[in-house]
């Protein structure tokens, strides 16, 4: 209840606009509790106090966040600003534990992305990212894992046309993402299968 009128009071009193440049100063406030617990995690990964606030955290990012959502849509680059843009995305990104906000908050961030007003990266990960949490196949081929010292990619939903919604959200073909991973990583990097083998458009 508490975010449902949180959210109204961030509506301007037309009810037809938002006031975007509040939404923005908040996301960045709730960004920045987010990364400063997750650093704590990153020193001490067992410390049970700072995993039981990152998670209150991420609960509270996410109540404050569904009801914006809601009645405003997805806060645009042109309107928030970048830094905002991306700390809308790291909220929903460590939403784990609420799948089904984490798939809404996809859906209207894509909205912005085919607008050209968010980063259709960021959205592929943050979709990605929610079908490996839920054991599904992932849609643009994002997530990866390193098996027996080989690097596998996670199961495509629809390998055969996976370069088709990639292109959709403005990303790179599949061929030169594998490149980056392969660069950036030792080791063996196996091509996911049904994934249709070419040469990489991103070699010079």
């Amino acid at each position: 209840m508490i975010g449902y009128v949180l959210a109204s009071l961030l509506v301007a009193s037309g009810g037809s606009q938002c006031n975007w440049s509040s939404i923005a100063a908040v996301l960045d406030a709730r960004a920045e509790a987010d990364q400063a617990a997750r650093n704590v995690l990153v020193r001490d990964s067992h410390d049970a106090g700072a995993i039981d606030l990152a998670l209150q955290i991420d609960l509270e990012n996410r109540q404050w966040f569904r009801p914006v959502l809601q009645a405003c849509g997805w806060p645009e680059v042109s309107v928030v600003g970048k830094q905002s843009a991306m700390s809308a995305w790291l909220i929903a990104q460590h939403a784990d534990m609420d799948p089904d906000f984490q798939l809404f908050a996809a859906r209207l961030m894509k909205v912005a992305v085919l607008r050209h007003q968010a980063d259709g990266e960021l959205l592929a990960l943050l979709v990605d990212r929610n079908a490996r949490m839920q054991k599904q196949p992932q849609t643009y081929g994002m997530q990866y894992r390193l098996d027996d010292g080989v690097i596998r990619f996670l199961p495509i939903k629809d390998p055969a046309h996976l370069d088709d919604g990639r292109k959709e959200i403005g990303l790179k073909p599949f061929a030169c993402y594998f490149d980056e991973v392969k660069s950036k990583n030792q080791g063996e990097v196996q091509w996911p299968d049904g994934v249709p083998r070419s040469a990489s458009p991103c070699k010079a």
